[in-house]
């Protein structure tokens, strides 16, 4: 077997950041007797820049998209128009098999990207160091030196040179929307769309504004958090306008209380029960229950697929909030929620939401929502041997 040295680096404009009296500054350092860690402030980073031109977040199905993406091992010949960075590189030394290491030193090109798949692989681990390093320079320094993320890429050490992977940043496709004569005579009677006021919807009456205006921050949001968060938001705040009764189990239990405050409550009877039945009355049931009971409501033809994909989306959100995961990526790099999970979630929430605000779930129509499958963010990524 042989040693290879790979990892993940990222690169970040330190915006309006210079250093007293110095043009650099290096730092290395081992950290949990595994890694290495290298710390680079200054105008030439070790693994150089990918630069974008032509770029926009959204392109069109059927549209050739213009982006170029450039890599650039010196900085000072790329277009960025800045020129001082913070680069942050964690190494590990890895096992291959000996005739993998020797393709990859005479730089054979399958064994370069098998050699870069194989950093790719322990990519969490890389982040949540990174993370952590990162971090702590903005926190104890300025947070300006690691703001702007510009690029992130896994590398493997050749002799004297290295290999990088260079990811695009992502895209999103959009349909090819025209409205139909049916869409122009429901948008000019715009008034009779707009839900009805009853007292059964009285929260969402009270939140309906501000549950849609989360929708459309999702819609818009670019980052995969913040967009799986805002979906979450606008489901949880419509969640707590479904009035749910509390499980069998409990209602056993309360029962039971207040037969021994009548038993025994002797002269405070009445106020110890009256304060007990407020007590109960303030028992919410569990999100999940809240949302099996609106799907049952709802009756949709997919209810049972519905609710076991939102316990898979609950779960997921306990492990990003409670644990702290923020691995939820759409980057082709190691994902843990695909494209399909995405779409499928908004496609929840969408249908949802439209019947607790409208009574109905006459929701607009994507190819997406026809073929869910089909991917729907992209981003590209070349291995480069400088």
């Amino acid at each position: 077997m042989a040693m290879e040295r790979v990892g993940y680096r990222r690169l970040y404009d330190a915006i309006d950041c210079s250093i007293l009296g110095r043009d650099e500054i290096r730092v290395a350092f081992p950290f949990e007797d595994v890694f290495q860690i290298e710390i680079y402030i200054g105008s030439a980073p070790r693994f150089g820049i990918k630069t974008e031109d032509n770029y926009e977040y959204y392109v069109h199905r059927g549209v050739q998209n213009n982006m170029n993406i450039s890599y650039h091992p010196d900085v000072t010949q790329s277009s960025y128009p800045r020129r001082f960075f913070t680069e942050i590189t964690c190494f590990q030394d890895i096992e291959v098999g000996e005739a993998l290491s020797e393709a990859f030193h005479r730089q054979d090109l399958k064994a370069r990207d098998e050699v870069l798949s194989l950093a790719e692989q322990n990519g969490d681990t890389y982040r949540s160091i990174v993370d952590l390093i990162s971090g702590t320079i903005g926190l104890r320094f300025h947070r300006q030196l690691v703001m702007k993320l510009l690029n992130e890429n896994f590398v493997a050490l050749r002799d004297a040179s290295f290999a990088i992977f260079v990811f695009s940043t992502p895209v999103e496709l959009l349909d090819n929307v025209q409205m139909s004569i049916q869409g122009i005579e429901q948008i000019e009677q715009f008034s009779s769309l707009l839900p009805k006021n009853g007292a059964e919807n009285e929260l969402a009456e009270q939140w309906r504004g501000v549950i849609l205006g989360w929708l459309m921050r999702a819609w818009a949001e670019q980052d995969i958090i913040s967009k799986f968060n805002a979906l979450f938001t606008a489901l949880e705040m419509l969640l707590k306008g479904v009035k749910g009764e509390l499980s069998k189990e409990k209602q056993g239990y309360a029962e039971a209380i207040r037969e021994l405050i009548i038993a025994h409550g002797s002269k405070k009877q009445e106020e110890l029960l009256a304060f007990f039945d407020t007590l109960v009355s303030n028992q919410n049931p569990s999100l999940m229950s809240r949302f099996e009971l609106l799907a049952k409501r709802a009756d949709m033809p997919t209810r049972k697929t519905d609710i076991e994909a939102f316990r898979h989306f609950k779960n997921m959100r306990n492990r990003l909030v409670h644990q702290g995961k923020n691995n939820i990526q759409i980057a082709v790099a190691n994902p843990t929620i695909g494209d399909d999970e995405l779409y499928a979630f908004e496609d929840i929430v969408e249908r949802y939401i439209s019947y607790f605000l409208f009574g109905n779930w006459q929701i607009y129509q994507s190819h997406w929502r026809m073929k869910p499958l089909e991917p729907r963010f992209y981003r590209a990524r070349l291995a480069v041997s400088p």
